[in-house]
């Protein structure tokens, strides 16, 4: 199954039902291209196409709220290598750093892992710290609070309050997607507050983020384009949608292979 269509079949699991030509505008694809995907869902026994629409399987209420980090990380795996790779190359020795708990920051800790650099990391995911716990030349932070089960990482008023009390050079951070005009978004409320309380800690925020999430909606907005110091993401991030970011274009940095 391709992205989109993965995303597709979130956004109809989540919601119950949806509009065809709500994804359409959603999704920014001819109907054409959206009539096929459904097709191949439909097929493929993930959906029922409906008039008007599409329809989940089962009711939403039986999703699961939030994707687990192997589902997150067999999305755009190789994107996510290439947009880790980007990001080692803003790091320094005896930098402080905060890595959250989007899969491809946690790209970002297994090449920090295989490297000599002096770091202090400081996390909110249970996977980047086991990852780190053990590096000779990482001195590790792990910031405590209530536990998400599925995304194996910390959250609430604990976790932001600890992250307050702290100075760091530069966040590392996911956002389920990326705006021209609605910013930086995320679908978990929960996490929210804490993405927040990282920023305010860092110096810089640089948001890390594969073209499939660009020109998505999300429930609720992280930050605006304007706290964000870099965005990186893939080489597969299309020119219209590139130069839909006006001003803010400077700050996407469009990862490949070359530049690596």
């Amino acid at each position: 199954m391709n992205n989109r269509r993965y995303h597709i079949l979130e956004v109809i699991n989540q919601r119950g039902y949806v509009r065809f030509a709500d994804l359409c505008s959603e999704f920014e694809v001819s109907a054409a291209t959206m009539r096929r995907d459904l097709v191949v869902l439909d097929q493929e026994g993930l959906i029922h196409r409906v008039h008007g629409g599409a329809k989940s399987i089962n009711p939403p209420a039986e999703q699961p709220a939030v994707l687990s980090t192997y589902e997150r990380s067999i999305l755009a795996p190789q994107e996510k290598v290439l947009i880790a790779q980007c990001a080692f190359q803003l790091l320094h020795n005896g930098d402080s750093i905060i890595i959250d708990d989007s899969t491809t920051c946690l790209e970002l800790a297994r090449i920090i892992a295989s490297s000599n650099l002096t770091l202090n990391i400081i996390t909110n995911s249970f996977d980047i710290a086991l990852l780190l716990k053990e590096h000779m030349s990482i001195e590790l932070f792990f910031i405590g609070g209530i536990v998400h089960k599925t995304t194996a990482a910390t959250y609430g008023a604990i976790a932001e309050q600890t992250t307050e009390n702290l100075s760091c050079n530069i966040l590392f951070a996911g956002a389920d997607a990326v705006h021209p005009e609605k910013g930086f978004l995320n679908n978990r409320l929960d996490i929210i507050p804490l993405k927040q309380a990282m920023m305010k800690a860092s110096s810089k925020t640089v948001v890390l983020a594969d073209h499939t999430k660009f020109n998505r909606s999300a429930m609720m907005q992280i930050a605006p384009f304007d706290k964000v110091d870099y965005v990186i993401t893939d080489d597969q991030l299309e020119d219209d949608i590139y130069h839909s970011f006006g001003e803010n274009k400077p700050k996407i940095i469009r990862a490949s292979i070359d530049k690596i």
